[in-house]
Formats: C-alpha cells, structure tokens, sequence
C-alpha cells in the first residue's frame, strides 16, 4: 500500500544507480538514472554502505529526502539488494504517510530485496554463460584447425566451419551423423570398438594424445591428419572432442625433403663410384684408338670398334650420374621460365602433332626471371615431354599436355601434367632413382628423371610429381626469382689449340700404370720429352732435378695427391703451377670440386680422347709467355 516503488541496479562501473523496474506514479521530471555521490541522501548511504534506510517522517530529516517533499513524500525506505556480501542495486520504497513503514513492512520488503538480490545474480550468471558461449562459439569459428564434438553414441554434435573445410560437408548434412562418416576403413571399425571399450571400462587408450590418422572426405578421397581427442562428463554423459589437422601438405613436404636427402647420399656414392670406373674407361678408349691405328683386319677392327664404342657410352653413363649427383656446373643467366618452355614445345610440336597430342598453356603474365642455363633447363623440359608423350601414345594413343606456370613472392612454378594413366602410387618415390624405368628393355636407361632432379637442384630448386585427381600426372618445378642486382660470372674462355705440334718437355703424373703408359704412347711423336711418375712424392723429385714446360697431373693418388702436388709446385715455382693440367674422373667429389673451382688451370675429365690432351697441351704451351 506504499505509493511508489523503484528498483535500480548499479552500472558496470559502480557510478551510477539505474532504474530497471518501478511500480507507482513516476514525476515528468524523474531521473531514471541515479548518481551516487558523496552526499547525504538516502540512496547514497544505503548503496556506499549496503545497509537499510528507513525514515519515516522527511521533517526529521530533510537532507535524507532532497527533491521528494515536493512530491509529497512523508516516509521512504531504501533497501540494499545484495547477493554474496557485494551490494548489486537498491530498493526504494516511498509513502505520503508518516511512519508507514512499519515492522512487518519492513520485513516483507527485506524479503522482495533478497528476491531481488537472487535475480540479480541470475541474470549476471546469464549473460556470463551467454558471453562464453559467445566466446567459445567464436574461437570454434576462427580455429584454423577442425573442432568437432560426438555424444557417448558417437553422434555429432558440433562441426565447426575448419572442419566443414577439411572433410567438404556442410554443417547441416554431419550433426546427428555417426562420426564413421568421416572415417575410412580400418580406421572406421577401430574407432567402434574402441569407442565401445571405452565406456565399458573406461580405459583412456587414446584420450589425450596427438596421433597421426586417416580421415575421408565427402568426394570420397582419404588425407593424412593429426587427430587429439579430449573427453568431459556432463551429468551423467559423455561428450568428446576431437581436434583435427590436415597434414597433407607437411606430409608431402617431409616426402620431397626424404627423398631429397636420399638421392643426394646416391648422388654421393655416383660421385665416389665414378672414379673408380672412369680410370678403367680411360684406359680402355685410349687402348682400342691404338689398336684400331695398328692395321688389324676388318673383322678385328669391328671389334674394337664395338669395344671403343661400349666405353664410350659407358663414359657417357658416367658423366649423366655425375649430372645426377649435380656436380656439373651451370652457365645461368636472368630469363623468365616461359621462353624456356616455348623452345622446347616448339621442338616438339611436330611429334605430338603426329601422335594426336594437343598442348594446353596457362602462363602467368609478367613472370620474373629465374637464374637459368638455358641448355640445362631446356634439357629438363625435353625429357618431362618425351615422357608425357610416351606414356601418351603407349597407353591411349594420344591426349593432352597442360603447362602452367605461376610465381609466388619468392618463387616461380612450373607444372607439367598430361592425362595418361598415371604413375604407380608404389612407384613414386623411386621415379628420380638412378636408371630406375618403367619402359621396356631398350627404351631408356632411367637416368632422364634424375639427371632432370639433379640440374634443378644445382639451381636452387625443387622438382616432385603427383598424380593427378582426374587421371595422368603433373611434373611440378620451382624455382627461385632472381635477385635484381645479380651480377653473372662470365663462362671461361674457350682454349684454342697450336696447330703445330708442341715440342715441350712434358711430365704426366697418375698412379694408374695403364694410363701412365697409354697417355705417353699417345703422345709419341708429338712431345720431345716425356716423363712418368706414377706418385706424388716421385714427381716432387722429378720436378726439383729437371725442368719441365708441362705437368699432365691426376687429382687422386695416394700418399702425396694431385692437390697437394700443386700447392707444393705453387710455392716452389708459380709460373710452372700454371702450366699443369689437371685429368681425373673425380670433379664429382666435394673436395675435387672445392679444389677446382678457383684454380684456372684446364681439366681434362677421364675418360678422353687421345686428341683432348693433345689440344689441351698445344693451348696451354702456347699461351705460356715464358715459352
């Protein structure tokens, strides 16, 4: 039976008093938002310090009632509205009648305050609960990583938008299904039975642990991913939660590095295997080109033809494996990739005519340029197309090349892909092994595709394949842009060879008799004077007791080597050192190549013609000027 009644709660910053509900005749002029200030009035004390104020007749106190003896207020009670000692609002209770507020009054307003208190808090835990709702629901949406959440049944309840990315179903078509949806064979059966242990007996096989897994996709297609899974009770059930990552990415990155670091231990052991095998080849070519000038019969001839000619292409085999084990060194310059390509497509372009091949471009325009020897890459971008044209033809009898080409910040991709059958998913990994093939007997040795890896890795790049989604595989190569200011060593000058023929002192040093021998006769006639040593430590006293114009010198021997020969010579007598001629089947060793790449002697890679030393000796000898 009071007059009015006004409820009001404290702001976020505990300055202001704001009305949330009134009952009663409100003024024109009523403040809906009280100040709490350091004065005297009722509402300040009982809000600063949370304690009641009754006052029953304003003429007692008329600083306690400002501004409501014009409305007629005789007595007011001002209740504070607490929950956990913290004080959250008021209740003010005005009447026109003196000493209204009796006992019983008083007792049942203190009554609707404590209600009042209970709501308040209610409404405080609310709108807490629904902020971290907020907040959880936002992190589910913002998560890079595929969050997901199954009933003790193992239905969906919650798929979040990284997740609909990663398996390509829409949220509406996954809640409520059974999480195997997602799951291939064996996984699927795996995750029953454990899911089905796990309630009967509790055992956390897999809770809490991050673990590598098959997941599948809505087209059907499988992907690697790290899967967490994490359980909470609520009530008497179970919710789990799993947390997901699409490693297909890192997984084919960590494939292309352990490939990488195979090839190069192959590649070492090319290298190591080289020049045990070019010392014999050496001696074999410079042998059959003595018989062959011995007037042999014809049938004899042949013979040794087919002997020169076996060595040759073993020769041959050898120098690709060094290729492979990218120790032949680039002549790069700054160009885009694309010119590259359109060279090679041109040459090609009679032959896939003829074989019903169509080639498709997709090439970005204004590419940068790379750092490119044109001869190399073009090499690479030949043997990618005979490839696709014989996996073509063989298979279909022709089809489509697709060529696209792409820069990053960083990098330019070139892609090569036809729709042929494809690679064996078995065989991958082994496509850029040494004379590894999937042709017939006599079609190719299998050093194309890793000759092609070992050129793009001595640029800077990469080279890896895939097969592709629809059907064929794609050939991918990056490589890195070229830097602006990039300032190009020129190659070394051709040297030519005296026609005439040398008249020198000539010292040859190898510790292979064979060869000792073979080089000294096949330069009879053309050298005044020619020694052999067949050691290091022989060919220093050699030096030291006569004089020479010409040291024919073999990197590798043992005890004092070809290396350490020269640096001996260097110091004894510069202007001899620069008259030595390096010969060795070893350019492919770290050491040799180190060795090598500052000194600007010429080298003669084993094994050679007859007439290579005989020109080499000429150009050197000539171009001495103490000679």
């Amino acid at each position: 039976d009071a007059d009015q009644a006004l409820v009001r709660r404290a702001d976020d910053d505990q300055e202001s008093l704001v009305l949330v509900a009134a009952a009663g005749p409100v003024p024109i002029e009523f403040e809906p938002t009280l100040r709490i200030s350091d004065q005297q009035s009722a509402s300040s004390i009982a809000y600063r310090e949370g304690r009641m104020v009754l006052i029953n007749d304003y003429q007692r106190y008329p600083d306690a009632v400002i501004g409501l003896q014009m409305q007629g207020v005789a007595a007011a009670l001002v209740i504070p509205i607490k929950s956990g000692g913290r004080v959250l609002g008021l209740l003010s209770v005005t009447s026109r009648k003196v000493n209204h507020f009796n006992k019983e009054r008083v007792s049942l307003l203190k009554a609707f305050a404590d209600k009042f208190g209970i709501a308040f808090d209610t409404a405080d835990l609310t709108e807490k609960l629904k902020a971290s709702a907020a907040r959880a629901q936002a992190i589910m949406d913002t998560a890079a990583d595929g969050i997901i959440t199954i009933d003790q049944n193992g239905l969906i309840e919650t798929f979040n938008p990284a997740a609909e990315s990663i398996f390509g179903y829409p949220v509406e078509e996954v809640i409520g299904q059974d999480i195997s949806l997602l799951m291939p064979d064996p996984e699927r059966g795996a995750h029953d039975a454990y899911l089905s242990r796990y309630l009967a007996t509790g055992e956390t096989k897999i809770i809490g642990i991050d673990r590598e897994v098959k997941g599948q996709r809505k087209d059907g297609t499988t992907f690697p991913m790290d899967l967490s899974i994490g359980v909470v009770e609520i009530g008497d059930t179970k919710v789990f939660t799993g947390i997901i990552r699409d490693i297909t990415e890192r997984k084919r990155t960590e494939a292309r590095l352990n490939e990488s670091i195979r090839l190069a231990s192959v590649g070492e052991l090319a290298a190591g295997v080289a020049h045990e095998i070019n010392n014999p080849l050496a001696a074999i070519i410079l042998a059959s080109d003595f018989l062959s000038k011995s007037g042999l019969s014809a049938e004899a001839a042949a013979d040794v033809k087919v002997i020169s000619d076996s060595a040759q292409r073993a020769a041959r085999i050898v120098q690709n494996m060094l290729l492979f084990a990218r120790k032949t060194d680039p002549n790069p310059e700054q160009t885009t990739i694309d010119l590259v390509v359109n060279q090679a497509v041109e040459l090609k372009n009679h032959d896939f005519r003829l074989n019903k091949i169509e080639v498709r471009m997709n090439v970005e325009a204004n590419l940068p340029n790379c750092l490119i020897d044109k001869h190399q890459m073009g090499q690479v971008m030949i043997n990618i197309l005979n490839n696709a044209e014989h996996a073509l033809v063989s298979h279909q009898g022709g089809g489509n090349i697709d060529i696209g080409i792409r820069s990053t910040p960083d990098s330019v991709i070139l892609q090569v892909g036809d729709d042929g059958p494809g690679i064996e998913p078995e065989l991958m990994p082994k496509i850029f092994e040494p004379f590894f093939t999937t042709k017939s007997a006599g079609e190719g040795t299998g050093l194309g595709l890793s000759i092609c890896y070992g050129i793009i890795q001595q640029h800077g790049g990469e080279m890896w394949a895939e097969n592709n989604e629809s059907a064929g595989t794609s050939f991918f190569i990056q490589l890195p842009i070229a830097e602006e200011e990039l300032i190009l060593q020129p190659a070394a000058p051709h040297l030519e060879a005296d026609e005439d023929k040398s008249k020198t002192r000539l010292l040859i040093v190898d510790d292979e008799p064979a060869i000792l021998d073979l080089v000294n006769r096949s330069l009879r006639g053309e050298i005044d004077i020619t020694h052999q040593a067949n050691a290091g430590d022989v060919a220093l006293e050699m030096i030291r007791d006569s004089e020479y114009d010409c040291i024919l010198l073999d990197l590798r021997m043992p005890g004092i080597n070809g290396m350490e020969l020269y640096r001996r010579v260097v110091a004894s007598d510069p202007n001899l050192a620069d008259r030595i001629i390096f010969m060795t089947g070893d350019t492919a060793r770290p050491e040799s190549a180190a060795f090598l790449s500052d000194k600007k002697n010429p080298v003669i890679s084993k094994p050679f013609q007859p007439e290579q030393i005989r020109l080499v000796i000429g150009s050197v000898v000539s171009a001495s000027p103490n000679l």
